[in-house]
């Protein structure tokens, strides 16, 4: 007798379990998920259908370290780190430029992630010379320096990519040390302090990762 309780009362325990787990599943499986995300930064309106309209990186046409014409439709479709530099940078540079690379070697064999750096002296900065420096880092094929108009490169750090810090002039700005995160459809999600420690590198870690799993999801939810 006890023996039969003992079995029937395991039974139900069973069932009861099966039936909280396929309680869930029935829950999950209506659900939408929402993930922590990033904002969209800049300012925004409404557009003549009625849809928000959000900042977005201006177009532009310049020239990357192979020589090759690089434009704002060489990402489209992946998420950037975008930064400003200048290769006879003895000290600033150097030291952004540093964990720039640690985080692009954290993304190194992602396809969809890519960094740019901007050159604010074009004059001295020629491909022959950002080819060099991009030795300096492995030579890396997701790392891009590009050269071009010094004009457009300052147009694109102050009002496409919010890089330029609030007081600084065309006469006087020789360049940032803020970094501008970007999403596969070029609105700015993140700014990030380019000098910063340890803490400031996993910060932007976490973002990329953050617009990678955003970016899946709405892929997957095309398919």
């Amino acid at each position: 007798m006890e023996q039969k309780k003992s079995r029937f009362k395991g039974r139900l325990i069973l069932i009861i379990v099966l039936a909280v787990l396929l309680g869930w599943l029935y829950i999950l499986s209506r659900a939408e998920y929402n993930v922590a995300t990033l904002p969209i930064l800049g300012q925004k309106y409404l557009g003549s259908n009625g849809d928000t309209v959000f900042h977005q990186i201006d177009s532009f046409s310049l020239i990357d370290h192979k020589g090759k014409v690089f434009t704002q439709d060489n990402l489209y479709g992946k998420i950037h780190l975008a930064s400003f530099f200048f290769t006879t940078c003895p000290e600033v540079c150097p030291a952004v430029n540093a964990n720039i690379h640690l985080v692009q070697n954290k993304f190194k064999d992602a396809k969809e992630v890519v960094f740019v750096s901007y050159t604010v002296d074009p004059e001295t900065d020629t491909v022959e010379q950002l080819a060099k420096y991009a030795k300096k880092y492995g030579n890396p094929s997701n790392w891009y320096f590009i050269t071009g108009s010094k004009f457009q490169i300052y147009e694109l750090a102050e009002y496409s990519y919010m890089a330029i810090h609030k007081g600084a002039s065309k006469a006087n700005w020789a360049h940032t040390e803020l970094l501008t995160l970007v999403d596969e459809n070029g609105h700015v999600r993140a700014v990030f302090e380019g000098r910063g420690d340890q803490l400031e590198v996993d910060k932007i870690n976490d973002a990329i990762k953050l617009l990678r799993m955003e970016r899946n999801l709405k892929l997957s939810a095309k398919k």
